[in-house]
């Protein structure tokens, strides 16, 4: 199961200006690993001509992931980039975006300016990976482990009368 940031152009975009628009954001997602999300893609949508894409954001990255990305010397990309470089393609070709996630609408980018709403989530999805480190290393340090749960499977304890 993935969860993913939605934007789309709030107006249809012809083909010559689709392919303009999306040589900037390939020149801007260059220079980051992406590891902690997918860069900014976009596909030009024929039923109505209007611009689309979405990036996931990856809250636990596979450890060889994040060596070869150490290696790389790079900086993260992160949503906050993507949503940047949706304000800068905004400003650069005047283009308003729609920005939502898999679950709803959050707000818009226009004329290169983010609303509040939308910040606020991405700064929201920023605490996961540390919730799950956090969690992940109360689960290493526990001392009060129960040894009875080892003896069932997946941690399930069996429930009185059973």
């Amino acid at each position: 199961m993935g969860f993913a940031v939605t934007y789309r152009s709030v107006d249809a975009v012809t083909p010559a200006k689709f392919h303009e628009i999306n040589q900037a954001a390939d020149k801007l997602t260059e220079g980051r690993t992406w590891l902690s999300c997918e860069p900014l893609l976009l596909m030009h949508l024929p039923e109505d001509a209007h611009l689309y894409g979405s990036s996931k954001p990856a809250f636990e990255p596979h450890p060889d992931d994040v060596a070869s990305a150490e290696q790389e010397g790079l900086p993260d990309g992160t949503l906050h980039d993507v949503i940047a470089i949706l304000c800068e393609l905004s400003r650069m070709f005047d283009i308003d975006w729609e920005i939502g996630h898999d679950y709803g609408f959050l707000g818009h980018i226009r004329e290169g300016v983010v609303e509040d709403a939308v910040t606020e989530f991405i700064n929201v999805l920023d605490i996961i990976p540390e919730a799950i480190a956090e969690s992940h290393a109360e689960e290493l340090n526990t001392d009060d482990h129960d040894d009875e749960a080892d003896d069932y499977p997946n941690n399930i304890l069996p429930f009185p009368g059973r």
